[in-house]
């Protein structure tokens, strides 16, 4: 006895018409549309996880030399404050533009005529005297 769908033909309750099988494509294979939710759902999940490590370990590498403000990590990373007769120093970044800057050739701080120069010490560009 057959039964008649508008669409498909039926024996019973197996369709006998040439259809694909629902969930899989011809080959066998499981088609990603009907999966799509749950495609989904795990991207997000690894998308959360992913953003939840890198916030964990920004926190766990904070040292207590990172949590001050650091100017410097070595002595090249030190230049003094000012382009003529300078007495701090100051990190690279910080560095005056000297330019078209004409100075007096007075020995007037520790950092004129290679008496002192800028160093890092503990993080922070100080002056030092040459000995």
């Amino acid at each position: 006895m057959q039964v008649y769908a508008l669409d498909n033909v039926f024996i019973g309750n197996y369709p006998i018409s040439p259809m694909k099988k629902e969930g899989k494509n011809s080959s066998g294979k499981v088609k990603l549309i009907y999966n799509k939710n749950l495609f989904i759902g795990i991207v997000v999940l690894i998308l959360i996880l992913a953003i939840i490590v890198i916030v964990l370990s920004k926190n766990n590498s904070k040292n207590p030399i990172d949590s001050k403000v650091s100017e410097c990590y070595s002595d090249s990373e030190c230049v003094p404050d000012s382009c003529c007769h300078a007495t701090k120093c100051v990190s690279i970044d910080k560095k005056p533009d000297c330019k078209n800057k004409i100075c007096s050739m007075d020995c007037e701080s520790v950092l004129d005529c290679g008496i002192g120069r800028c160093s890092c010490i503990q993080n922070k560009c100080e002056v030092i005297k040459i000995n």
